[in-house]
C-alpha cells in the first residue's frame, strides 16, 4: 500500500522541491545499496568515511524514509483528487499483477529462480498479492468516493499494520 502510494505522490507532486529531493534520495538510497553492482557504490566508496560503511544495504532507511513520506503526498493527492484515474488504476495494478506471477511461480523460469526457493517465493507472492489487491480495492474505493477520506486512510493503516505483523 504504502509503495502505491509513494508512486502516486512522486507522480501527482514531481514538481514539488520537497518532492524531487524524496525521490533524489530514494534512488540513490537504492543503487548504492546494490554495493558493487552498482556505479553509485563505487563513486561513494572513493570518498572519504564512506569505506568504513560494511553493509551497503543499511542505507535502505533512507529509502523506507523517502518512501513514508511520499505515500504522504500520495495520499494527499487522492485526496484532493489531483491524479486521474487512469493513472491510480495503472500504478495500484502493477503490484497486482507483479505478485499475481509471482504467486504462480511464473517468474521462476525468467528470473533463474534456484529450485529450492521456489516454495518460499511462492508463499510470499500469495501474501504480497493479497496485500496489494487489498490496497487496489481501498484506493479504488477512495477514488470513487464510495469511502470517506479518513475512513480510507484508518483502512490503509490497518493494512500496513496487519501487513507487518501478520506477514
Amino acid at each position: 500500500g504504502s509503495v502505491i502510494l509513494g508512486v502516486l505522490g512522486a507522480l501527482a507532486w514531481y514538481k514539488n522541491r520537497v518532492c524531487g529531493f524524496l525521490m533524489f534520495i530514494g534512488v540513490l538510497a537504492t543503487l548504492y545499496a546494490l554495493g558493487e553492482h552498482s556505479f553509485v557504490f563505487e563513486l561513494f566508496f572513493r570518498l572519504p568515511l564512506f569505506e568504513l560503511f560494511r553493509g551497503p544495504a543499511r542505507i535502505l532507511f533512507l529509502l523506507v524514509f523517502s518512501m513514508s513520506a511520499l505515500a504522504g503526498f500520495g495520499y494527499d493527492a487522492l485526496w484532493k483528487k489531483q491524479i486521474s484515474l487512469k493513472k491510480i488504476a495503472s500504478v495500484s495494478a502493477l503490484p497486482v499483477v507483479i505478485s499475481f506471477f509471482v504467486m504462480t511461480g511464473t517468474l521462476h523460469g525468467a528470473l533463474s529462480t534456484p529450485p529450492q526457493y521456489h516454495d518460499a517465493i511462492e508463499r510470499y507472492g500469495v501474501n504480497a498479492f493479497i496485500i496489494s489487491l487489498f490496497s487496489f480495492a481501498i484506493i479504488y474505493a477512495l477514488v470513487k468516493g464510495r469511502v470517506q477520506p479518513r475512513m480510507g486512510g484508518f483502512a490503509l493503516c490497518g493494512l500496513i499494520i496487519v501487513d507487518l505483523n501478520v506477514f
